[in-house]
């Protein structure tokens, strides 16, 4: 099962957005470029800069911070909590992005 992790921009004209997950040392995409093949951003789209973890496990929990590098550094921090190998189910989109800016846990 994918996962979501939603995140919408607007007002930005800066590519200088990137994803990161807490403990790791190198960010997880940069732009529109992903490091790691179960990453990618879902761009459905200009200010979508959703991030989609492919095949969720438990070792995907943790923190994960959207960066946009503007004037300041803006972080949008998400937590996901996966307590066991994630069964499909019958989850829409409309709800993942219901729950964004919360804690997402799948049992």
């Amino acid at each position: 099962m994918d996962i979501d992790l939603p995140s919408k921009e607007f007002n930005f004209t800066t590519n200088k957005i990137s994803w990161w997950k807490a403990g790791e040392y190198q960010e997880l995409s940069l732009g529109l470029e992903t490091r790691q093949h179960r990453y990618y951003l879902r761009r459905r789209f200009y200010e979508d800069w959703t991030l989609v973890i492919d095949n969720v496990r438990e070792v995907d929990s943790g923190f994960y911070a959207c960066q946009i590098n503007a004037d300041t550094l803006l972080e949008k921090i998400f937590l996901l909590n996966v307590t066991d190998d994630v069964k499909p189910k019958n989850l829409n989109s409309a709800y993942l992005e219901f729950l964004k800016d919360e804690g997402i846990w799948y049992t």
